[in-house]
């Protein structure tokens, strides 16, 4: 059976209270905002007992190493990785086919042999 590509884990960084809805975000890719707003509505208007479950996962649930996002965009960045991963990668592909492309005419010009070049180098034999 696959591995998980990451594990939950409660954001206290991001977190109001426990960090349970930032954690979901997290994991998800979801903004922490709509992930509130979700909660709260869901608690009102459905699941009245969800309150309960949100403490028992931000007690169950260990709480994310303080430096698992040392900037904001690879944390946004991992966020969009997890939701949509083939996208990311082409992103990526996207972002350095060009960068690639000039390097492969870079190095076309230094190995090619230049006509003109090898007639000068002759010349000062």
């Amino acid at each position: 059976m696959n591995a998980p590509r990451h594990q939950f884990q409660l954001n206290k960084r991001d977190g109001k209270l426990l960090g349970v809805c930032a954690g979901v975000a997290d994991y998800t890719g979801i903004d922490a905002v709509w992930v509130r707003v979700g909660a709260v509505l869901t608690t009102i208007f459905v699941f009245s007992p969800l309150i309960v479950v949100y403490a028992v996962v931000g007690w169950l649930f260990k709480a994310e190493s303080a430096d698992a996002y040392l900037d904001d965009r690879a944390r946004r960045f991992g966020q969009r990785a997890n939701a949509r991963p083939r996208r990311s990668v082409d992103e990526l592909c996207a972002r350095y086919r060009d960068a690639d492309r000039r390097l492969a005419e870079f190095e076309t010009v230094v190995t090619s042999r230049s006509a003109s070049l090898s007639r000068e180098i002759d010349a000062l034999r």
